[in-house]
C-alpha cells in the first residue's frame, strides 16, 4: 500500500480526483506524495493555480469564499483535502 492510500479518510474520492488533476496536468510524473509541496516544487505554476481553485469549488460543489483562498491552504494535496474537502 502506498503512501497515499494509507493516508487517506472519508473523502478518499475527491483526494484522488485532485491527485489525478494535477497528475494529468504533467504526465512525466507517476505519482505524487500528499504532502510534495505542489507550490515550491513548481508542480503547480502561478498560471495553473486559478485552475486549481475552480477545480477544487468542482470538487466541493460550493464556491470558495475570498477569505478561504490563502496560498498556505493550497501547499500540499493534505492541506487541500484537510482545508477544503473534508466535511
Amino acid at each position: 500500500m502506498d503512501h497515499f492510500a494509507e493516508e487517506t479518510t472519508m473523502n478518499d474520492g475527491l483526494l484522488d480526483e485532485l491527485r489525478k488533476w494535477v497528475l494529468d496536468k504533467h504526465p512525466e510524473l507517476e505519482d505524487i506524495d500528499i504532502d510534495l509541496d505542489i507550490i515550491d516544487s513548481r508542480i503547480v505554476s502561478s498560471l495553473e493555480f486559478i485552475s486549481l481553485l475552480l477545480f477544487v469549488e468542482e470538487l466541493r460543489g460550493e464556491p470558495l469564499l475570498s477569505d478561504d483562498v490563502q496560498l498556505e491552504s493550497f501547499r500540499t494535496l493534505r492541506m487541500i483535502n484537510d482545508h477544503f474537502l473534508v466535511r
